[in-house]
């Protein structure tokens, strides 16, 4: 059955179009920018077992794994690639001023994910190399989540949003209940759970207090600094998203980022992965551009901009 979305203000049409056999409001402005679903469930099939690993030793999650599959195979979690401007725009009309509470590549929003990138079949950078998989070829050239050639990037924060399934990042405060009533009748667990008095007073001294063996237990920026390695000025970054977010260290973007890292994409997913994100193909595009030109006799002809001369090589 074909499921319909609305935009986001909600608005209902008459008239309907269809993407990737989904039906949507004639005035959807996002229905370009929808991604096909079938990556969706590819890239959580791959990264199951890693899911399953990261519920280990915390609270109960919000969902099953197969609940979330479910939930994703019958199509009720559409997932979407904005240009940048548009993401930009889209989450300050959600969440205001405050862009540190906002992952700079995208947001899990409960009904859908949202990545940031440069929208959906855009790009405007060469083409560095094409892999070759079983399930297809695809172009590697750019370095935005939304464009195909970085196409790792994308499939890496899909697990993470992914994980979002699950898990939140910030902490329950003592004034917010523990239970939460489900709209369908029943009630689950607030995950992440309240922070111990231990983390608590962790996190109002910014990390000083030891950590007793605690792998994502915040520690303090000036021991990070000192480090300087990549992961350290990860956690540096983290660290304040962590305190203005008011996230519970164990389930805060450390952990998660070691997550979507723990996690290979099997090669045909990555393949749809650029496939449904590729720009146009510009070396067939340039080769038909050479040929009309050569056989209308033209010396010079203008493609992409630039002008090319009909000259064969000798």
């Amino acid at each position: 059955m074909k499921q319909r979305y609305r935009n986001e203000a909600g608005s209902a049409e008459s008239k309907t179009v269809q993407l990737d056999n989904k039906v949507f409001d004639a005035g959807d402005n996002w229905a370009v920018y929808l991604m096909n679903n079938d990556i969706l469930m590819d890239v959580y099939r791959d990264a199951s077992p890693q899911y399953e690993e990261f519920m280990k030793g915390r609270s109960a999650p919000e969902r099953t794994i197969e609940e979330s599959r479910e939930r994703i195979e019958g199509g009720q979690l559409p997932w979407y690639i904005l240009p940048e401007d548009e993401y930009d725009k889209h989450t300050k009309e959600k969440w205001g001023d405050s862009p540190n509470l906002v992952s700079s590549g995208g947001y899990h929003g409960g009904d859908k994910i949202v990545l940031k990138g440069t929208g959906r079949g855009v790009s405007t950078s060469p083409i560095k190399e094409v892999v070759k998989t079983k399930g297809g070829d695809y172009p590697v050239y750019g370095e935005n989540v939304g464009d195909p050639q970085n196409v790792g990037r994308i499939g890496e924060t899909l697990v993470h949003e992914l994980g979002h399934e699950f898990y939140g990042h910030r902490a329950r405060r003592g004034d917010e209940a523990q239970w939460v009533e489900e709209s369908e009748g029943g009630r689950r667990k607030y995950t992440p759970p309240e922070r111990t008095l231990y983390q608590k007073a962790d996190r109002f001294l910014k990390g000083w207090l030891p950590n007793l063996g605690q792998k994502y237990a915040q520690r303090p920026n000036l021991l990070l600094q000192a480090q300087d390695t990549e992961r350290s000025k990860r956690e540096i970054r983290y660290n304040k998203r962590m305190q203005k977010g008011d996230y519970h260290p164990q389930y805060s973007d450390l952990p998660f980022y070691d997550l979507e890292q723990s996690v290979t994409l099997a090669p045909e997913t990555l393949a749809k992965i650029g496939k449904a994100v590729a720009g146009p193909d510009k070396a067939k595009e340039f080769r038909t551009a050479f040929r009309s030109a050569r056989k209308r006799g033209d010396a010079v002809f203008t493609w992409d901009g630039r002008k090319y001369t009909t000259e064969l090589k000798k």
